[in-house]
Formats: C-alpha cells, sequence, structure tokens
C-alpha cells in the first residue's frame, strides 16, 4: 500500500514530465523530483503507474504527438521535435509501434473517421467490474519471442497435444498469460515469455498429457479488474495501454506482485469468427 507521501511524490514526478515532455529526462533527474533515491524510484513509480518511467514518458509524447498530428498542419517532423524525439525516424517508428499505424497514416484515418478523441474511443476496453478468483491449477506450454509469434506457437503446440490424446478442445477454459512487459526498460524481445494454458479438469487429469511438453502450474487466486476486449489479438496492447496508462491512476487503483492474464471467451485456434469479432477478458491483479 503507498503512503501519501509516496502519492504526492509520483504527482511531483507526473506534473514534472508532463511540463518537460519535449526535452530529455533522466531516471537521476526524476528522482531528484520525487525526493526519492534512485535505486528505489523505477521500483515504486512501476509499482504505483503501472509502467516503467521510461515507458510513460513515452505515452505521454505519443499521446501530444496524437492530438498535434490531429489538429495541426503541423509537419511530421516539426511535430516529433515538439514532443521530445530527435529525429523523424524514431518518432515514425515509436508512433507505429504503439498506435498501430504511422503517423501519416494516422493524420488520414482521423480525417476519415472524426477527431483523435473518437479515433482513441474505440480503443478502450470495457470495464465488467471486479472478481475475486481462487488458485487456478492449469497446464500450460511456454514458447519465447515476439508475442505476435510465440503466442501463436504456443497455442497450436498445446491443441495438438490435446488433439492427439483426444481431449474435446471446445470443453476446456483457454488462458493466456504474457510473463513480461514488452515495453519495460532493457526487456528484450527475445526473452519475453508467453504460456497458453488449459485450465485443469478431471478429464485431463485422467489424460497422458503430463507426458508430454507441457508444465504444471497456478493462476494466483485473488482480486482482479476484469475488461472485455473485443476484436483481435493484434490489438490487445491498445487495451493495456488504457488500463495501465489511464484507468489504473484515475481509479486510484494499485497492482498487486501478479502477472495479468487472459480467459479467452472462443480462442481464435477454435473458430471460424472473424477476428474483429472476437471476445477476451483481461485480468489485472489489483489489491
Amino acid at each position: 500500500m503507498f503512503d501519501d507521501s509516496y502519492r504526492q511524490a509520483i504527482q511531483r514526478v507526473l506534473v514534472y514530465i508532463e511540463k518537460h515532455r519535449d526535452e530529455k529526462m533522466t531516471l537521476e533527474q526524476l528522482s531528484k523530483v520525487a525526493r526519492i533515491s534512485q535505486f528505489h524510484f523505477h521500483r515504486i513509480f512501476t509499482s504505483y503507474m503501472g509502467i516503467s518511467p521510461g515507458q510513460y514518458i513515452k505515452v505521454k509524447r505519443l499521446e501530444h504527438g496524437v492530438k498535434e498530428l490531429s489538429h495541426s498542419k503541423k509537419k511530421t517532423i516539426d511535430v516529433a521535435m515538439s514532443v521530445g524525439y530527435e529525429s523523424h525516424a524514431s518518432f515514425n517508428k515509436a508512433f507505429k509501434k504503439e498506435v498501430g499505424m504511422s503517423p501519416t497514416d494516422f493524420r488520414k484515418s482521423v480525417k476519415e473517421k472524426g477527431n483523435y478523441m473518437s479515433h482513441l474511443k474505440n480503443k478502450q476496453p470495457e470495464f465488467l467490474g471486479f472478481q475475486n478468483r481462487e488458485d487456478t491449477p492449469i497446464l500450460y506450454v511456454r514458447k519465447t519471442g515476439s508475442y505476435f509469434v510465440s503466442a501463436r506457437a504456443a497455442w497450436e503446440e498445446i491443441l495438438k497435444i490435446m488433439e492427439t490424446l483426444g481431449i474435446k478442445s471446445n470443453e476446456h477454459e483457454y488462458i493466456g498469460i504474457s510473463q513480461d512487459n514488452p515495453h519495460d526498460d532493457g526487456q528484450k524481445e527475445e526473452d519475453l515469455r508467453f504460456d497458453a494454458c488449459v485450465v485443469d479438469s478431471s478429464v485431463i487429469q485422467k489424460s497422458d498429457l503430463g507426458k508430454h511438453a507441457v508444465q504444471k502450474g497456478e493462476i494466483a487466486g485473488g482480486r482482479y479488474a476484469v475488461f472485455l476486449h473485443k476484436g483481435p489479438y493484434e490489438t490487445l496492447g491498445d487495451s493495456y495501454h488504457y488500463i495501465y496508462g489511464h484507468w489504473l491512476e484515475s481509479e486510484n487503483q494499485k497492482l498487486r506482485n501478479a502477472p495479468p492474464f487472459i480467459r479467452y471467451r472462443v480462442l481464435l485456434s477454435l473458430t471460424t469468427l472473424d477476428p474483429k469479432d472476437l471476445e477476451s477478458e483481461i485480468f489485472i491483479p489489483v489489491k
């Protein structure tokens, strides 16, 4: 639990970042603003905000870039410089990674669909409420690498094993766990871990699933905030950015030390649904 002194420290840093977002900021500078040692500041900020200081700065800069692209006729290079990027290329790369399209394509999209707020509103997941869960035993296959690749590989492997053993796929609960934040400072894409999980059941226990390349684990029980993401898995990052970058702070919610997970209402591998019609529940561990 964060006391008032930590809340005030983080608020000072947030105000400082907002005022200086077009300038280069270091962890040392921010820790001085917070009046917390540099060693502890990164951990406290990340725990409180849900993302690292570096990623938060990137998000705020890009949010301002989105507004500039939507409301002004500035050249993209001028927008990049105004929000603290040193080159057109670095801004383009960061913008596309976070928003899902290039600045040029985004500007065209805004002209077609309306202002940037209506564009971003479509990316907000529906809040379903809070849920208290018991510890959940699971069997899972883990793959590493970009989540766009590792998730597909993990699901293909575990579903193939179940098919080999004659276990009916449509009778089980499926959960995906992204163990690492791809936006954390220093996080390498090749080290990202994704777990494709099947909730353990009496049917599975009677099979030989455990003899294959499957590991046993458990999803920690406790209190979770639950959100509904609609659409393809490739846009899950939009929902996570909204939750961690906006919802947690606005609702004054604090994270527990456990990974978030996704419960698939329908797993894409087991349906002919158009990806835009998929529904996935995001569980965020909160105190």
